[in-house]
C-alpha cells in the first residue's frame, strides 16, 4: 500500500523551489522540468530584466505549487460514502 502523501506539504516545498513538490511527490520528470523553469527565469532576473525575470520566477512558483497541490490530491484514495438508507431502482 502507497503512503498517502500530503497536498499541502507537496504545495509549500513547490513555493519554497519550484520543483520541490513534484519530486516529494516522486514525479521526476515535471521536477526537472519545473527546476530548469525556475533556474531559467532566475537567470533571466539576474541577467536580463529584473523585472520580469522576477513576475516570470513568481509565476512559476505558482504554478508549480498549483500543479503540486492537483497533483497531490488526485493521488488520495476516495472512500466510497456509505449510505444505508438509499434504494435500488430499477426501470424496466
Amino acid at each position: 500500500m502507497k503512503k498517502e502523501k500530503s497536498s499541502i506539504i507537496a504545495a509549500f516545498l513547490s513555493l519554497l523551489i519550484a520543483g520541490l513538490g513534484q519530486l516529494y511527490l516522486n514525479q521526476i520528470k515535471n521536477a526537472i522540468i519545473f527546476f530548469i523553469l525556475e533556474i531559467s527565469t532566475a537567470l533571466l532576473m539576474l541577467f536580463v530584466n529584473q523585472t520580469l525575470g522576477s513576475f516570470l520566477n513568481m509565476f512559476i512558483g505558482i504554478w508549480s505549487a498549483y500543479y503540486a497541490y492537483m497533483d497531490a490530491k488526485k493521488t488520495k484514495p476516495v472512500k466510497p460514502e456509505e449510505n444505508k438508507n438509499t434504494q435500488e431502482i430499477r426501470i424496466y
